[in-house]
């Protein structure tokens, strides 16, 4: 029988060693099979790691029978609202499948059921993005599958993008059952995890038959977010949790907030020019012409904005006092494939992400596909006002491993620009006829 270290599988499979509060969830739930109503976690303290918890959980539960009354699901669904985050959350996976590869972990393979040449099923389901049906060829061995609200949803409600009809009903049995859903950053998606719910709460109208209902599993769904908005008992760090000197460094992090507030409303173009003067001033050191290498994240909540600040960044005075020595990148949503990769090694050649330090000034203009779930850490934020749940979320991209005392947030504040509206058009009913 497989004598399974959680630790050492644990860093086998991520690289690292648990924290305090991912020993404490596999160890207090996810061990006994159990669920809790959500994970609320702050940003930078590794969610996404649960992946790795799930999969030596399944494993000690196959490997010791009866260690507990209700087995996790064989299936873990990843469902993130942004396109950029579902790749980071796939290369996660794929880290965590070769880590599985490795002679560490050769006792996790057994329990898990896989065969000398069989790896871990990984599947990809978003908007242009080939499935590779890998978690359709064994619905009996375990596989994650990561994919966007639209994809997964619309395989649940039998109406699956680019499937054929004919195999609706088993994307939609294989998602609806015996699966594991994590909802990376659920305040995002209310509408959907509402849904989820109702689905998993109520197997009796949307489950299998009643002849077949105690043999089949369960759905079952766990919301993770660092600003929630559910109710119930969510699983949150306690006291012995910021004990642990990584989160300690993480939480602690030092960050200085700086409000520059105007009485009157600016328009896109004015906005980009505050967001790009305050950029440059951040990287100066103790002169007009003197410069520190630093990487700034500018968020912006428009994409207007965002393409203006980065032409305005470009043509800034300070860009001629700095020579060509500076670097701007530019990250929104709806882009293509190719060009998401090309953004990504652009970032990851820039030190966004990752630890490498800027050896010049870089800035990252982004809107709120770069606010969620993607592991951007920047040494100074500038950033226009948004609801509070954005700017949590915005925050947590800086100084995230607590390596700096310098850190500082500069938020334009200013009043809204009035949208003009819509023209209203009469009913039909309100129509006189001719």
């Amino acid at each position: 029988m497989p004598q399974i270290c959680f630790e050492q599988a644990f860093k086998a499979l991520t690289g690292h060693h648990p924290l305090n509060w991912q020993s404490r969830l596999f160890n207090e739930y996810f061990l006994p099979g159990r669920i809790p109503e959500s994970v609320n976690v702050p940003t930078g303290l590794g969610k996404t790691a649960i992946m790795a918890l799930w999969l030596i959980a399944l494993a000690k539960q196959s490997s010791i029978p009866g260690l507990c009354d209700t087995r996790l699901p064989r299936r873990l669904v990843y469902v993130v609202d942004r396109r950029v985050v579902v790749d980071q959350a796939t290369t996660f996976a794929e880290r965590i499948r070769s880590g599985l590869m490795t002679p560490a972990c050769a006792e996790l393979r057994e329990a898990l059921g896989l065969k000398e040449a069989q790896n871990l099923a990984i599947s990809t389901l978003r908007g242009q993005f080939t499935d590779n049906r890998d978690w359709l060829t064994d619905p009996a061995a375990p596989a994650i599958i990561v994919g966007t609200v639209d994809m997964i949803g619309s395989r649940i409600f039998f109406q699956g993008y680019g499937v054929s009809r004919k195999m609706r009903p088993y994307h939609a049995a294989l998602l609806g059952t015996d699966s594991l859903i994590l909802l990376d950053e659920a305040h995002l998606i209310p509408s959907f995890v509402s849904i989820l719910h109702e689905i998993r709460d109520h197997r009796e109208p949307y489950g299998p038959e009643p002849a077949t209902r105690e043999l089949i599993p369960p759905l079952r769904v766990l919301p993770l977010s660092a600003t929630p908005r559910a109710a119930g008992q969510p699983f949150r760090l306690t006291p012995e949790d910021l004990n642990d000197d990584i989160a300690i460094k993480r939480m602690t992090a030092y960050k200085k907030l700086e409000v520059k507030e105007f009485k009157t409303v600016l328009n896109a173009s004015q906005l980009a020019q505050e967001l790009a003067d305050e950029a440059w001033k951040l990287c100066h050191e103790h002169t007009e012409d003197t410069f520190k290498p630093h990487k700034i994240v500018i968020y912006c909540d428009s994409r207007d904005v965002a393409e203006k600040t980065a032409r305005a960044l470009k043509a800034h005075s300070s860009a001629k006092q700095a020579g060509k020595k500076f670097h701007t990148e530019l990250l929104v949503g709806a882009r293509r494939i190719r060009d998401r990769n090309i953004a990504e090694s652009r970032l990851e050649e820039l030190g966004f992400l990752g630890d490498q330090p800027a050896q010049v000034p870089s800035f990252l203009v982004a809107t709120a596909a770069g606010e969620v779930g993607v592991d951007i850490d920047a040494d100074h934020l500038v950033c226009d006002l948004v609801a509070w749940e954005r700017m949590v979320q915005r925050f947590g991209r800086v100084n995230r491993k607590g390596s700096r005392d310098d850190t500082r947030i500069v938020v334009i504040a200013a009043p809204p620009e009035e949208k003009p509206s819509k023209p209203r058009y009469p009913s039909r009913q309100h129509i006189e006829a001719p």
